[in-house]
């Protein structure tokens, strides 16, 4: 079921993540749907223990945004969580999740250790909403290792980006052996995937897909500007990280209440449609959903219907108005 969260928060939430000038608010939105991806650390015993674990998990999350459609800004993988900067249609984004949901499942039964994720890998999607917020989280998930202890500067961490901005592109994009080079058979043993990973992507000696190949670099270069502007958000205030921190928690909790109401928005689905999911049915059929929802008052909170239907809340507000809780 989906778990985007199309949120729209206030402007005493959203101070950390503005920008004024003299002439007032000038933090320009974003063109396009723009997210924050992470699994829960606190409920698991352990994801990515050891380092075969955490090439699998590197892997999976270019493998995952490139059969889905999405595009990756930044990742990074801890031992227990990991997080990723994502671009795409909010339906993709979506499907990525429960794609990377499924195979990190899969993975922890494989090899005997479904017992150290009692309640399933628990991903959110927080949709991010302006150029500030976005620099400020791709900053917050590159320096993740450091927040966890790591030693030495972000781009000197393996589970990561690496040295991936503002640098010589043409000498970095040439590092590795291409994934066009191997047998079907050698790509799929590798990879442990079928699916067709893209024959220019580049991999290195311990078979570990390399950033360079699908991080979307040159978007997010554009976006600081300069190394000079890159440098200056790399030293990230601690309240940016604290406030982040507390968001990406409060949104965990709101996940787990959210779940009886997109359960029933799933077999309504189901039941109406012959669809499977939300994230499958039309616009059309999402808000046929949403007015069932909103009708039986099986929520007050149009907040909460945006995140279950898939639906902006904008939408939902002109067509039900804005008596809501949340």
């Amino acid at each position: 079921m989906s778990e985007v969260r199309l949120k729209h928060q206030t402007i005493e939430k959203l101070h950390y993540m503005t920008t004024l000038n003299t002439d007032g608010w000038i933090d320009k939105p974003l063109n396009g749907f723009y997210t924050h991806i992470y699994s829960n650390g606190h409920s698991v015993k352990h994801l990515f223990e050891t380092e075969d674990d955490c090439k699998f998990g590197m892997n999976l999350l270019p493998i995952a945004a490139h059969a889905c459609g999405v595009k990756l800004l930044m990742v990074q993988i801890m031992g227990t969580h990991f997080h990723e900067i994502a671009s795409g249609r909010p339906e993709d984004c979506e499907r990525m999740r429960r794609f990377i949901k499924r195979q990190l499942e899969a993975q922890m039964k494989k090899t005997g250790r479904k017992g150290y994720i009692p309640s399933g890998v628990e991903i959110s999607i927080d949709e991010i909403k302006n150029e500030t917020e976005l620099k400020n989280k791709i900053i917050y998930v590159y320096r993740n290792s450091i927040a966890a202890g790591f030693r030495q500067a972000p781009w000197h961490y393996r589970w990561g980006p690496g040295d991936i901005l503002f640098v010589d592109h043409n000498t970095a994009g040439r590092y590795g052996n291409r994934i066009g080079d191997l047998t079907v058979r050698q790509r799929n043993a590798l990879f442990k995937t079928k699916i067709q990973i893209p024959a220019d992507w580049m991999y290195d000696d311990s078979g570990m897909i390399i950033p360079h190949s699908y991080l979307d670099w040159e978007y997010v270069e554009k976006l600081f500007v300069s190394i000079r502007a890159f440098l200056a958000f790399l030293h990230q205030k601690k309240d940016i990280e604290v406030q982040i921190d507390r968001e990406s928690a409060d949104n965990l909790l709101q996940d787990r209440s959210d779940k009886a109401l997109r359960d029933e928005a799933r077999e309504l689905c189901m039941s109406l449609f012959g669809r499977t999911s939300v994230s499958k049915s039309s616009i059309d059929e999402r808000m046929a959903v949403a007015q069932k929802l909103w009708g039986n008052r099986r929520t007050y909170s149009l907040s909460q219907l945006a995140r279950v239907t898939l639906l902006d809340k904008e939408l939902l507000c002109q067509v039900f108005g804005r008596q809501s809780h949340g």
